[in-house]
């Protein structure tokens, strides 16, 4: 028990709350939440849009690439 450090334990807790009326958290709601909600889905969207266009990028490279297969070099003689 002596290499144990001691330690500093509050005794009480003290809980801090607030009770806002409806103007407040309506307030609240359009100007952080609002908000925070239109990034969410701008985030998604663009990741979304992202992964589609990587995803064409890469059919197109795979198709013009065999089309350059599928020509052939002629020779001329």
């Amino acid at each position: 028990m002596s290499q144990l450090r001691s330690l500093a334990m509050p005794l009480f807790w003290i809980e801090e709350s607030l009770q806002l009326d409806e103007q407040v958290t309506q307030l609240l709601h359009k100007k952080i939440f609002a908000v925070l909600n239109a990034n969410n889905w701008f985030r998604w969207l663009s990741i979304g849009l992202g992964s589609f266009g990587c995803i064409l990028g890469a059919l197109f490279l795979h198709l013009t690439r065999s089309d350059a297969k599928r020509v052939g070099v002629i020779d001329a003689e």
